[in-house]
């Protein structure tokens, strides 16, 4: 499956629902069904188990090109397609490895399988992280109906309140130790961050060609090649560290510098992203400030970029003690 062509299919019909979605607060599940449909939940499961096969770079392309119809369902897809991703990461190295309350749980109005962790106090180890699968049907798990937000609005990203669910011994996936760096977090950093930051690429490609075609009519300023100079810079930033990003998940394995490798790039794109929608509607002028636009949105849905881990200060703390060859758990 060629998955840049089919998002490009899917492409139009998901964006004339973007608006309604957004203004209504609405959860793409009619999107999810479309994608289902064309088989790309499944795009990265190994074709050996009847999935698609996909390589993590065409997974990236996949919700970048899919950003620029419908941020909202590439980053709930992203979400979906990063777990199974660190899943198949470790089924290719050891076969034999796969057999509260949450918060920013995309795409769970249309799931059936919370992944989450919940911390026990080990008797023995101390504070021990509990990683485990969680049918989303079970007795003593509540969807709440809590996203009411800024942006992203239509990622369905409920709170899940967990209170006397049973989860089975045989069904805890991974133990560690509570407020460690683990190399799931090294493997998720390599997988995950630069899937997810495909997205925030393409939302502000999407905000730029929206902003230029919007500066080509415009009468009322004499000049705005320098803002578009801004607006071109910014995004080619964000593009570099991109591909920097997908580069290290093609070629290096997971550790604590190739986890500092990816953050900074994670950091560069959101900055860069976000202040390249900025410049978009500096482009755009006054005509920005109206939904019909559609610069709006976007303007709001980049601004998610800050919030996925690692966040600002705790990327600039990392990436210091590197440097200074520093234990990161310090």
């Amino acid at each position: 499956m060629n998955l840049v062509s089919a998002m490009e299919e899917l492409g139009p019909e998901f964006a004339a629902r973007a608006a309604r979605h957004d203004d209504e607060d609405l959860f793409v599940a009619e999107n999810y069904v479309a994608l289902k449909q064309r088989g790309v939940l499944a795009a990265d499961i190994p074709a050996e188990l009847g999935g698609g096969g996909a390589e993590h770079g065409e997974l990236g392309e996949m919700l970048r090109v899919l950003a620029h119809y419908c941020d909202s369902t590439a980053l709930a897809l992203s979400m979906h397609t990063h777990q199974i991703a660190t899943i198949v990461w470790r089924w290719r190295r050891d076969r034999r490895s796969v057999a509260a309350r949450k918060i920013f749980a995309s795409g769970v109005p249309i799931g059936d399988v919370l992944v989450t962790s919940a911390v026990w106090d080990d008797p023995q180890a101390g504070p021990t992280v509990l990683h485990f699968p969680l049918s989303l049907k079970a007795k003593g798990v509540t969807v709440l109906d809590t996203w009411r937000v800024l942006g992203m609005r239509s990622t369905g990203s409920h709170d899940i309140a967990i209170d006397g669910a049973f989860v089975p011994e045989s069904e805890i996936l991974l133990r560690r130790p509570q407020g460690k760096w683990h190399l799931l977090f090294h493997v998720i950093s390599l997988l995950a961050i630069p899937l997810i930051y495909s997205v925030y690429l393409g939302i502000a490609e999407a905000a730029r060609d929206i902003a230029l075609d919007r500066a080509r009519r415009r009468c009322d300023v004499q000049d705005v090649s320098y803002l578009v100079g801004e607006m071109e810079n910014e995004l080619a930033t964000a593009r570099f560290a991109y591909h920097d990003m997908v580069d290290a998940a093609a070629t290096a394995e997971p550790g604590e510098q190739t986890t500092n490798r990816v953050m900074t790039g994670r950091a560069i794109l959101a900055r860069s992203a976000i202040r390249s929608v900025e410049k978009a509607m500096d482009v755009a002028g006054g005509a920005a400030f109206y939904r019909d636009l559609g610069l709006e949105r976007r303007f709001r849905d980049v601004q998610a970029a800050r919030f996925h881990p690692l966040q600002e200060k705790a990327q600039l703390r990392y990436a210091g003690r590197i440097a200074l060859g520093l234990d990161i758990d310090g």
